[in-house]
């Protein structure tokens, strides 16, 4: 329906509706780029909603708007709509939803510099999506706190959310999100000296992106695997080339 139609049959809920048309319309702008549009829908959403105070919208809009800050970089406007909420979704008992807020403030938190207050966050949003058995959130978490972790010089918890994403994902493969925990372990070895295990990484890195089709990556991996040898010479990266090899065709 259009929206004059839907606020034709429905004369009594005329400012809900708006507001519903106005959400709708934010996302939908933001979802094609318009970020000014987007906020512009969202800001006048939330102009409304101080009069009709309907919850469940207001939580819809903040979201939204969030992600919009977020996106234009305006990280204590983000920062500040995604507290909101936060509390909003904890008040309507909305786990899924407090979820996604807290992973977008995290993101906000990360991209602020707040290492450890967003690597906190991370864990927490982590633990729910375990327990609801939400792969995808988990991953994401996985991944947020491995860089929280490394940013603060701790390349051990790194390196253990990122092999966490590979063992959560032998069941159900999602590529894309493998590939990502691959080549971060790859640089995560390089960083920590530790070639052999770069080598390994790399290899199942370079597998994975070509099956995917990633010509790109392969090549930069071949690079990558080209300068390890160079450090560690002929004779220690054939060894290092061999134990992978063995290693990865043990695990099928």
């Amino acid at each position: 329906l259009l929206s004059s139609e839907l606020l034709g049959r429905f004369p009594d809920k005329q400012d809900l509706l708006q507001v519903f048309i106005l959400d709708k319309l934010g996302y939908i702008l933001f979802r094609n780029n318009d970020l000014h549009g987007a906020l512009n829908a969202y800001r006048e959403a939330l102009r409304l909603n101080t009069l009709i105070k309907n919850p469940s919208f207001l939580l819809s809009t903040y979201l939204g708007l969030g992600q919009v800050f977020l996106q234009l970089d305006s990280l204590e406007e983000a920062e500040k709509t995604l507290r909101q909420g936060v509390e909003i979704a904890n008040q309507l008992g909305n786990l899924p939803l407090a979820c996604e807020a807290k992973m977008l403030l995290a993101m906000v938190l990360l991209r602020q510099g707040l290492f450890s207050q967003a690597h906190q966050l991370f864990l927490e949003v982590l633990n729910e999506a375990k327990q609801r058995n939400h792969i995808e959130c988990a991953v994401f978490c996985h991944t947020g706190a491995a860089i929280c972790a490394s940013m603060k010089g701790e390349n051990t918890a790194s390196h253990r959310h990122f092999t966490a994403i590979l063992e959560s994902l032998k069941e159900k493969p999602l590529p894309k999100f493998q590939l990502s925990a691959l080549f971060n372990l790859v640089t995560l070895s390089l960083k920590t000296l530790t070639y052999d295990e770069a080598v390994y990484y790399a290899m199942r890195c370079q597998e994975l992106a070509a099956k995917m089709g990633l010509q790109e990556i392969v090549e930069k991996l071949r690079a990558t695997l080209e300068k390890i040898k160079a450090k560690v010479g002929q004779e220690i990266f054939a060894l290092y080339l061999s134990g992978a090899t063995e290693r990865m065709s043990h695990e099928g």
